[in-house]
């Protein structure tokens, strides 16, 4: 509970999520920016399995810590570019 209680996300995600499976959910939702497009919110919570609710109080922490870029106009994420260097060198090391 480290985590969540330091982020802010205790209160925000559903009390029947464990800690390592808000890691698993964050780590899927960067998987799905991975390619550095826009993608669509609703499409995010929905591969996620996560109402949007939920989506959206995860979603605030990663624009929070700059993780994501959040057009809340147009209601779409993606990820930014230090991240999405980050995320292909992991690739990268992973092949």
């Amino acid at each position: 509970m480290k985590i969540l209680k330091a982020f802010n996300l205790k209160n925000a995600i559903y009390h029947n999520q464990s800690e390592g499976n808000i890691l698993l959910v964050i780590n899927r939702i960067l998987g799905l920016l991975e390619d550095g497009n826009w993608l669509d919110f609703k499409v995010v919570a929905k591969k996620s399995e996560l109402t949007e609710s939920e989506a959206g109080a995860i979603l605030d922490f990663l624009t929070k810590f700059r993780f994501i870029e959040l057009d809340e106009e147009r209601r779409r994420v993606k990820v930014t570019s230090p991240v999405l260097r980050f995320l292909q060198k992991i690739r990268q090391i992973e092949r």
